[in-house]
């Protein structure tokens, strides 16, 4: 039930923050990648969203591996069930496979992020979904 309703928020998410990418208006899924990385922050000062939000976008969107990349703020819709408005700023990072993910996660610009920001953050939680063909890669 817990990985159930975790895979719901996470697919939730994804949509939601594909939306920010501009993803099309068909009724097709999108396919973002075989590995999808969304990440919920949880800012210590919600006033520090925009400039999480440029370094994002300047530091992680141009890693090779990245295949496709969404970044911004949670998104007031209203709903009041089954929707976690407990976050700050939504990422969705996608990767072609395994390889390009551990990549990602070693790149200098994902590690510097990190170093920069970590400590501005109150909470943080990831979901990491796709092709479990690739999971050992």
């Amino acid at each position: 039930m817990k990985t159930r309703k975790a895979l719901r928020l996470a697919t939730s998410v994804a949509m939601v923050t594909g939306g920010l990418a501009g993803c099309s208006t068909s009724h097709h899924p999108v396919d973002t990648g075989r590995i999808n990385h969304i990440v919920l922050i949880t800012l210590n000062e919600a006033s520090q969203s925009e400039a999480l939000m440029a370094d994002c976008d300047r530091m992680l969107a141009t890693i090779p591996s990245v295949t496709a990349y969404a970044c911004g703020p949670h998104v007031e819709t209203g709903r009041t069930k089954a929707v976690n408005d407990r976050y700050t700023l939504g990422l969705l990072v996608s990767f072609d496979d395994m390889t390009g993910y551990k990549a990602y996660l070693q790149h200098p610009g994902h590690l510097a992020l990190l170093e920069k920001w970590k400590p501005e953050f109150s909470e943080l939680t990831i979901y990491d979904f796709g092709d479990a063909s690739d999971a050992g890669g």
